[in-house]
């Protein structure tokens, strides 16, 4: 199994990210890495360790601000 990962791009003001992976069957949620500050423009590629993901229906969930939007994404065996 080959980890995820995710490129995020700030389309606004500078703001800090936070990232985490939700794993649909356990219900497990997991940090990844530390909170980030991007700037305008500015982007980051997010590569989710293969210890926080699971067979199966995973979420990718990126916190702005206080603000969620997230990502489905499945990974078979």
């Amino acid at each position: 199994m080959r980890p995820a990962g995710f490129t995020v791009k700030n389309t606004g003001d500078k703001r800090s990210f936070t990232f985490y992976n939700a794993l649909v069957q356990s219900g497990n949620i997991y940090q990844i890495g530390n909170t980030v500050e991007l700037s305008t423009d500015e982007e980051v590629y997010i590569e989710i360790p293969i210890v926080y993901t699971q067979t199966g229906n995973n979420y990718f969930v990126v916190e702005v601000e206080e603000q969620t939007v997230d990502w489905h994404y499945y990974i078979g065996n």
